[in-house]
């Protein structure tokens, strides 16, 4: 997974949490991509399959910034 902010923001933290089949939960944790970076990307991809719901959270200090989102394979896509 990959985040790309307008502005880098020091001290943000980042992870997607993912709802997968039977109350399964997959969690990505987002880092920068360097240290001076706008850029936040999981160390892994997201399982398969690639169509979920996800619960993106953004957090700064106290604050959190949710964002639901869900992903959805293109009509007949294959594996």
């Amino acid at each position: 997974m990959r985040l790309t902010l307008d502005h880098r923001v020091d001290s943000l933290q980042a992870m997607v949490i993912i709802k997968r089949a039977g109350n399964t939960i997959e969690t990505l944790a987002m880092l920068p991509i360097s240290p001076l970076s706008r850029v936040l990307e999981s160390a892994v991809a997201p399982a398969e399959p690639h169509e979920f719901a996800a619960d993106p959270r953004l957090t700064l200090g106290a604050h959190n910034f949710p964002l639901p989102f869900a992903i959805v394979e293109p009509l007949r896509h294959s594996h």
